[in-house]
């Protein structure tokens, strides 16, 4: 009984430090005032961290690697955020931060992370041109993640506002296709 009760009572223990680090991750970014691109984000371990805990765990095929070798989604996400980097936008009084990059040496990959600061939510994009075993899209796609949504509908119509307003200041042509990972690990596609 004892060894049962020292058991649970670490998992508890364990169980609320993660929980605090990961609130921690948000406050800490709530607080920062000084760091104004994407790639002083990028950064700060705590910001890696972050998205990290924030986005699906899947390993999947979107052309950043040899071909037909998957990456974890974090990798991808990574490389297209580290790459050239925008300004960090905020939205709403401070309410959502957006940050933007493109991948070193291939800036038509590009990369988004959008984050609700008041809920403590976060969503990822990445805009690339191979899926899987698909040919090549010139168009691009967009694939949309995150852990915190179980449906692309479920996102809150603020991140779309931010991405409309990348598209337009990238000048991109928006993609017809649309992929979404949510918190099931599931790929759902929307045309």
């Amino acid at each position: 009984m004892k060894k049962l009760l020292s058991i649970l009572f670490l998992g508890l223990l364990w169980c609320s430090t993660s929980f605090a680090n990961l609130e921690s991750n948000f406050e800490w970014l709530k607080k920062q005032k000084d760091i104004s691109n994407t790639n002083q984000l990028f950064l700060e371990k705590k910001f890696k961290d972050l998205i990290k805990e924030n986005i699906p765990n899947l390993n999947i095929y979107l052309g950043m690697t040899k071909k037909d070798e998957m990456s974890y989604l974090y990798d991808s996400f990574i490389k297209v955020l580290g790459g050239p980097p925008n300004e960090i936008k905020y939205y709403k009084d401070n309410k959502y931060l957006v940050a933007t990059a493109c991948r070193y040496q291939s800036c038509s990959e590009k990369g988004l992370i959008w984050i609700d600061m008041k809920n403590n939510n976060l969503v990822g994009l990445i805009l690339h041109y191979f899926y899987k075993d698909e040919e090549y899209d010139g168009d691009g796609n967009l694939l949309i993640f995150s852990k915190n949504f179980n449906k692309l509908e479920d996102i809150p119509e603020n991140f779309n506002i931010a991405v409309k307003d990348w598209i337009k200041d990238e000048q991109l042509i928006y993609p017809s296709k649309k992929r979404f990972i949510g918190k099931n690990n599931k790929i759902f596609v929307k045309n």
